[in-house]
């Protein structure tokens, strides 16, 4: 008898689980792009979020996630968040290499690493009308 509790509350929080990570969770973000790596190891996602949730609430993320992992796009490690509008760009300059471009008004996060990834940036800030726009790096 205790076998059979156990083992109907193991299969209903699997089926919970389920159901959070492929109907809930994904509610709050929409996936933009994604680009893997030319040697296929790193996937980088765009995502954009649609609600208070992220790092740059209702901005733009780019989350890098190993390519054999799934549903990467909302478990990675997210290297960029800010507001970058439409003209938030992304490439691969190679396997370690991964270039940002965004002309925005704010960035909230952009590390120069992870696990080995150099992130480059080319960021230029939204200027006020009297001043022309400055290109940080």
């Amino acid at each position: 008898m205790l076998k059979r509790v156990f083992t109907a509350l193991l299969l209903i929080s699997f089926i919970l689980s389920g159901l959070y990570l492929w109907l809930i969770l994904p509610l709050n973000w929409q996936t933009v792009s994604s680009k893997e790596t030319p040697g296929g190891k790193w996937i980088a996602y765009h995502l954009q979020s649609g609600s208070e949730a992220g790092e740059a609430p209702y901005g733009d993320h780019i989350v890098l996630a190993s390519s054999y992992w799934p549903l990467g796009q909302y478990y990675g490690e997210v290297v960029f968040a800010g507001y970058c509008g439409n003209s938030l760009g992304y490439q691969w300059l190679d396997t370690h290499q991964l270039q940002l471009d965004c002309v925005g008004e704010k960035v909230m996060k952009r590390p120069d690493t992870f696990k080995g990834v150099q992130i480059k940036y080319q960021i230029v800030d939204k200027a006020p009308h009297n001043k022309p726009p400055q290109l940080t790096q």
